[in-house]
């Protein structure tokens, strides 16, 4: 990040509103020079009533955003860019072939690109990454990421079973390798940590999690006496090794967990618990921590 100093915020102002960004400086007061008197708030694109940014990520001179864009009541994946200095929407981009749908987090490919990840709706929910050429107006598609831009993990069912999966996460590794991150199962009732991994070019990587799916999950549960594991972040050691985190319950109390994979995406039986690892004590002494 080369022009903007301090803390990027963003919110979404009521229903039926424009998303808003913020900037302060280190000391939190507004950055007078970014946007109007510190906030930028672009205009809906075109024909939207509610648009929200669910993450972001400051690369160079830019605030790449995603989140989505509503039409009618229906939801489709969104993706923005933002000066970093001046708080101006530069471009952006939705999927409109994928309704009631969401981008959950975005990064930068290995060749400057914006990535995003998310959940599409195709029959059930399902992980999604797609690329987008942030160097270019409208912020198009690369099509030749994936199939025309987009790669979709599909199957009759999710990657632990059950109906859903819900890609939360994803991080890009030294090889350009792109992992995603969430959790899978019947997404109200019991979920398990999953993971997908594809290759630079969106092609999918069947050498990871060891069982040529592309595609890994935590069976069990992280708890002795679980129910349900949801992750909802994801990250890399300087080893290269994979940590995915977010939440496990019992169905009475619900707690931060995590597991570490190796590489390849095999269970790192060496961390925690047999690879897991939870915090059983809720931080403030109640019920739940997320």
């Amino acid at each position: 990040m080369k022009d903007i100093k301090g803390i990027v915020l963003v919110s979404l102002l009521g229903f039926g509103c424009c998303l808003q960004g913020a900037v302060t400086s280190p000391q939190g007061k507004l950055q007078q020079t970014f946007g109007a008197s510190g906030i930028s708030k672009p205009a809906l694109a075109g024909g939207g009533t509610q648009n929200l940014l669910n993450t972001l990520k400051i690369y160079n001179d830019s605030i790449f955003g995603g989140g989505f864009i509503v039409f009618d009541s229906i939801l489709y994946p969104m993706v923005y860019k933002f000066s970093a200095s001046s708080g101006a929407l530069l471009s952006s981009n939705y999927l409109i072939g994928f309704p009631n749908s969401n981008v959950a987090e975005v990064g930068v490919a290995f060749d400057e690109n914006l990535l995003a990840c998310g959940t599409v709706t195709i029959s059930n929910q399902r992980f999604m990454v797609s690329k987008f050429l942030s160097d270019e107006y409208m912020l198009p598609l690369d099509t030749r990421f994936g199939s025309g831009g987009i790669s979709v993990f599909s199957g009759s069912t999710a990657i632990a079973g059950g109906a859903d999966d819900i890609c939360k996460c994803c991080v890009v590794q030294p090889d350009g390798k792109i992992v995603l991150g969430g959790y899978s199962g019947d997404t109200s009732v019991e979920n398990h940590f999953a993971l997908v991994r594809y290759n630079s070019d969106g092609s999918l990587d069947r050498g990871f999690g060891g069982n040529g799916t592309g595609a890994t999950f935590l069976a069990g549960h992280i708890l002795s006496d679980g129910t349900s594991d949801t992750a909802t972040c994801i990250g890399l050691q300087s080893d290269g090794k994979i940590i995915i985190a977010g939440q496990s319950t019992n169905g009475v109390t619900t707690y931060f967990s995590l597991a570490r994979y190796t590489i390849n995406g095999v269970l790192d039986i060496t961390f925690g618990n047999g690879g897991k690892a939870c915090l059983t004590t809720t931080i403030a002494g109640g019920v739940q921590d997320e």
